[in-house]
């Protein structure tokens, strides 16, 4: 039932292993050390002080500088053991890949399959939200498929990282849509006991 419930949630592809990412974000070896290095000690929750501390991190840097490439390789890196939540890569290019109008229940779909402790709770989330509809505002995707469940998460559960690469590259018409999105995705990780983390990476212009 689970599974039929989860296979209802609108969603695109646009995780970290999707074709179109692949042939864009190329990982040399032994580049791109320092970064990643930072940015496991930090997805591990293991520091309790300064910028460590911090749920969310923001990688802003000039088009052509590796963002997507680091945030690819991170995504991949925390597949393999285990703690990544879920990851979604933005391309101005793609209809399907450019909107966030499917983005919570992406996110949710991901993190369901990923997180076998949230898997039901999301599951009876997505049977209780769809019944009003499949296109509801992001206010909404976000409070019942990601906050609710979220919540009920037991207390000290593994921190997992979702991962959000090329905001600028989304291409929503929507005066303020990108804003909305930041502000209920952050809102997942706001709670102290929440082991929600939340890498984002953006153009800059300078």
């Amino acid at each position: 039932e689970d599974e039929a419930d989860l296979q209802e949630l609108p969603r695109d592809d646009m995780c970290f292993r999707t074709v179109p990412q692949v042939g864009t974000a190329q990982y040399v070896e032994g580049t791109c050390g320092d970064i990643l290095e930072d940015l496991d000690t930090w997805a591990k929750g293991q520091m309790s002080t300064g910028r460590w501390r911090k749920p969310v991190w923001v990688l802003s840097a000039p088009a052509g500088s590796g963002k997507s490439t680091v945030a690819s390789k991170f995504a991949e890196h925390l597949h393999d053991r285990g703690s990544l939540g879920a990851s979604v890569f933005f391309n101005a290019a793609s209809q399907d890949r450019g909107s966030v109008q499917r983005f919570f229940s992406t996110i949710a779909y991901q993190l369901a399959n990923s997180q076998g402790a949230l898997r039901p709770h999301i599951a009876a989330a997505a049977r209780e939200h769809l019944r009003n509809g499949k296109n509801q505002q992001m206010a909404f995707d976000c409070k019942n498929l990601l906050l609710k469940p979220l919540a009920q998460l037991p207390e000290g559960h593994s921190p997992f990282v979702i991962v959000v690469d090329g905001l600028d590259e989304c291409a929503e018409n929507a005066p303020g849509a990108v804003t909305q999105l930041l502000e209920h995705l952050v809102s997942c990780a706001r709670p102290p006991s929440s082991p929600v983390r939340i890498l984002m990476t953006y153009r800059s212009h300078c």
